[in-house]
C-alpha cells in the first residue's frame, strides 16, 4: 500500500499527498535483450541505482501497453518482482499492470479477455508487494454506437475499481487517438472513487492540468510527465513528475519541486531552464537506448535492443551528452 503516515503538503494548493506521489517519479527502462526477452541483471542494476537516491520518491516498473511492453505474463511477473525484491521498502514501487496486448489495433483482444488479465495482474501486484499499480488508457476497447471514447475508458476503470483491492493510479499516455485522453470532468468522476489515488497525465497544456487539479477530489495526485513544464506544472498544483529525465537526472525534478516548497524561486527557475535543456538533448535518440547509454556511463549496464526507425548514439554523441548530463546533476547534489 502507499504509506499513509508520510504526507507531504502541497505548497500551492495546500492539499496532502502521499511523499510517494511526490517530486520525482522514476520510471524504469525495460532493458531487453536482441532476442527480445528482458535483461534481468540489468533490471535489478538500475532498479537498485534508483532506490538508492533521496531525490526518486518512487519507482515505475512497466508503464506502456503496447508492442514494446507485450512480454509474456510471467516476464512482467518476474520484473515486477524484481523490481518490488530490490526496493526492499527503500523506495514505493508502482506496477503497471495492463492487460497483456500486442499493441496492434488491428489485432485487439476480446475487452473481457484484457480486462481480466488487468484485473488479475494488478491483485497479485499488489499482494507481492507493490504500492500500487499503474493501469494506462485501454485503447484497444471498441466504442459502440451509442458511446464514445470517454464512455469506453471511464466504464474500464470504474470497472477495475469494482474488482481491485488496493491503490490505482491512471496512466493518461501521450499520443493517444482522438478522443481517448481523459477530460477533466471524466477523472473528476473516477477521483471520486477511494481505490484511485492519482493520475500520471502526459501533456505539456499547463492549464489542462491545472484544470485537472481544480476539479478532481483533494487526496487525488495529479502527476505530470513532460518535465518542460515541471515547475509551470507544480505551480498550478501538480505534485510530481514521471518522465524520462525523472530517471537519468531525478535531482533536478527535486529541486523545482523542493525549491518550490521552501521557497527558492531563483534556485528553481534554474532547475527548470536546465530540465528544459536536459529534454532538448535526449529528445534526439529513443528513450530506451539514450537511457542504457547514459546509464552505463555510471557502471549500470544493461541491454538495448536498437528499435525499428531509431538511431543509436554514437560513441562521442553518447560521451558528450554524459558531459553535459554529469554537469548539470553536479550543480545539484
Amino acid at each position: 500500500m502507499l504509506p499513509i503516515i508520510d504526507k507531504v503538503t502541497h505548497p500551492v494548493s495546500g492539499r496532502e499527498y502521499s511523499a510517494a506521489l511526490c517530486g520525482s517519479v522514476a520510471p524504469l527502462f525495460t532493458p531487453e535483450r536482441l532476442d527480445g526477452r528482458i535483461d534481468f541483471d540489468g533490471l535489478e542494476l538500475l532498479a537498485d541505482h534508483l532506490c538508492s537516491k533521496s531525490s526518486v520518491s518512487a519507482v515505475v516498473v512497466r508503464s506502456w501497453e503496447s508492442r514494446l511492453w507485450s512480454y509474456s505474463l510471467e516476464e512482467v511477473r518476474d520484473a515486477i518482482r524484481c523490481v518490488v525484491t530490490v526496493a526492499k521498502g527503500r523506495k514505493p514501487v508502482i506496477a503497471g499492470c495492463a492487460g497483456i496486448w500486442g499493441g496492434d489495433l488491428q489485432e485487439r483482444p476480446r475487452p473481457a479477455v484484457y480486462f481480466r488479465a488487468a484485473a488479475d495482474l494488478s491483485q497479485w501486484a499488489l499482494a507481492s508487494g507493490a504500492a500500487a499499480v499503474l493501469q494506462p488508457i485501454p485503447v484497444m476497447l471498441q466504442p459502440g454506437y451509442d458511446f464514445g471514447p470517454q464512455d469506453v475508458v471511464v466504464r474500464f476503470f470504474e470497472d477495475l475499481a469494482r474488482a481491485v483491492k488496493g491503490p490505482m493510479v491512471i496512466y493518461n499516455q501521450g499520443t493517444l487517438p482522438t478522443g481517448w485522453a481523459l477530460t477533466a470532468t471524466s477523472l473528476e468522476r473516477l477521483s471520486r472513487r477511494p481505490e484511485f489515488v492519482g493520475v500520471i497525465y502526459d501533456t505539456n497544456d499547463t492549464s489542462l492540468l491545472g484544470n485537472i487539479v481544480r476539479c478532481c477530489d483533494e487526496r487525488f495526485a495529479v502527476i505530470g510527465a513532460n518535465e518542460a513544464v515541471a515547475l509551470p506544472g507544480f505551480s498550478t498544483g501538480t505534485s510530481g513528475v514521471s518522465g524520462l529525465l525523472s530517471s537519468v537526472l531525478p535531482e533536478l525534478i527535486d529541486t523545482a519541486w523542493q525549491s518550490l516548497r521552501e521557497p527558492n524561486l531563483p534556485f528553481a527557475f534554474r532547475a527548470q531552464n536546465d530540465l528544459l535543456a536536459g529534454q532538448e538533448l535526449l529528445a534526439q535518440w529513443p528513450a530506451g537506448d539514450i537511457g542504457c547509454s547514459l546509464f552505463a556511463h555510471q557502471g549500470i549496464n544493461m541491454a538495448a535492443r536498437n528499435r525499428e526507425g531509431g538511431r543509436t548514439p554514437l560513441k562521442h554523441e553518447v560521451e558528450e551528452l554524459v558531459r553535459r548530463i554529469s554537469y548539470m546533476r553536479a550543480a545539484y547534489m
